[in-house]
């Protein structure tokens, strides 16, 4: 058997074991009442209300993430707190499906910004932010994350924040509904 993702597989089965591993996945999560959530800047995740439907990331997404996934995005590096615990908390923003993925080469980046909605200097904030500056990079640079059905999640839920990670696997008992301490870019539109 051709391992995964090898030049030797062919398009039409990779596309044929992603729609089997997005229906199995999307079923795992419904049964189970677990979600994935997305971790995002504040700054860049309240453009989410703008038209932006696109995430710039430097990887591909984890494996388990596929064309047709719901998960929630979430805004990262607030100053919110549970009133009750002092508890750093993560505010729980949009639903979204995952639509799949595209390699960009930082040249291309700025011919797609009604999509991604990030400017040509922050990109290159981003891309040298976490060390990124050691290392060489070859090939595309950039991946677009391509979300549709984004829906802003009312009333405001929380999660509590336990360390910098890019995704979070919550269920509905780690979900907080109180009024907390503390700003989140929401609050400040």
């Amino acid at each position: 058997m051709v391992p995964a993702g090898s030049n030797t597989d062919s398009v039409a089965s990779q596309s044929a074991r992603m729609d089997g591993v997005a229906s199995q996945r999307a079923s795992v999560v419904a049964s189970s009442k677990h979600f994935m959530g997305l971790l995002i800047w504040g700054k860049f995740i309240i453009r989410f209300l703008d038209g932006k439907v696109w995430e710039v990331r430097k990887t591909q997404p984890q494996q388990g993430i596929v064309p047709g996934v719901k998960v929630t995005l979430i805004e990262s590096r607030t100053s919110l707190s549970d009133p009750t615990s002092g508890k750093n908390l993560w505010r729980i923003c949009f639903t979204v499906t995952f639509e799949g993925f595209e390699a960009v080469a930082e040249d291309d980046f700025p011919g797609h910004y009604g999509k991604h909605r990030v400017t040509s200097e922050e990109l290159r904030a981003y891309i040298l932010h976490g060390g990124e500056r050691k290392r060489k990079r070859s090939g595309p640079t950039i991946y677009f994350w391509k979300f549709k059905d984004v829906q802003l999640v009312e009333p405001a839920q929380y999660l509590a924040s336990d360390s910098r990670v890019t995704w979070v696997k919550y269920s509905l008992t780690d979900v907080f509904t109180e009024t907390p301490r503390g700003t989140s870019v929401f609050s400040c539109r």
